[in-house]
């Protein structure tokens, strides 16, 4: 199966909010002022008032703080995300070696009555690479770092619904054990990671011949779609599937966010 090239056309544009959180997260300070991101805003066609309403927004969802007058920062302690998407430079050190054992969830289907509240248990779950075997029953190798009680507390710290089982599974039949392993289609992650590879090296060259503005409208765009993947990297165990793409794109997105951030901070010093 080849590689399909990415287009930087079509990545998906980010919204108000996350024009405030991809720029503040990817600042050094995690601050700036609102005149930093209103013009920030405008790059992807996002007006001051927009932005304006999002950081009202952001403000009242407690997911930032102000550090004085029209200058924002983050605040770790009101979003969920913010040791993944802060920490995604290290995603791989979350991982140790693996047992062959397999980390399950089990949720009571009562728990789907509220659609918010399973939302962010699916969020949870997709975030820490569970898969669906059966029905409200979700599976993957238990190869993450820490104890089950550690694990637990994060999955509800991201929103893993109370009442939700989670459990250690020793083995598993032999026919269970194939079906669990192919909810992983792998052949698929490692085409996306060769993708997104052959994207940064592309959009790297392209950058220093692109004014200020657009460079850094293209270095947010294809930063947050790499990123993203690596949030949502399941962290499977070599045993199931080779790890040097992930090495490898991890490496090439630590050396392009250096770039970006270049890019960002001339465009915003820019009068």
């Amino acid at each position: 199966m080849r590689t399909k090239k990415i287009s930087v056309d079509e990545l998906a544009l980010p919204s108000s909010s996350d024009v405030v959180l991809d720029l503040l997260f990817g600042h050094a300070e995690h601050q700036l002022s609102a005149q930093a991101l209103c013009k920030a805003g405008d790059l992807f066609g996002i007006g001051s008032q927009s932005m304006r309403v999002a950081l009202t927004r952001l403000l009242q969802q407690g997911k930032l703080g102000k550090t004085g007058r029209g200058n924002y920062q983050l605040n770790p302690g009101g979003n969920t995300l913010f040791r993944d998407v802060d920490d995604w430079l290290h995603k791989e050190n979350r991982a140790r070696s693996w047992n062959g054992r397999w980390l399950g969830v089990h949720v009571d289907a009562l728990a789907r009555a509220d659609k918010t509240i399973w939302r962010r248990h699916d969020k949870a779950i997709a975030l820490r690479g569970f898969r669906p075997l059966r029905k409200f029953l979700y599976v993957r190798p238990d190869n993450l770092k820490g104890t089950l009680a550690q694990t637990r507390a994060e999955l509800h710290a991201l929103g893993l619904i109370d009442s939700a089982l989670l459990f250690e599974i020793a083995t598993l039949e032999p026919q269970d054990d194939a079906a669990v392993r192919a909810l992983w289609d792998t052949d698929m992650l490692r085409l996306r990671y060769r993708a997104l590879l052959d994207l940064l090296a592309r959009s790297g060259k392209a950058l220093p011949k692109l004014a200020q503005g657009p460079a850094a409208r293209e270095s947010l765009l294809v930063g947050r779609e790499v990123i993203r993947h690596i949030i949502l990297d399941p962290l499977l165990p070599a045993e199931m599937m080779p790890t040097q793409e992930r090495h490898e794109l991890i490496d090439a997105a630590r050396q392009y966010q250096a770039q970006a951030r270049s890019y960002w901070s001339c465009f915003l010093e820019q009068e």
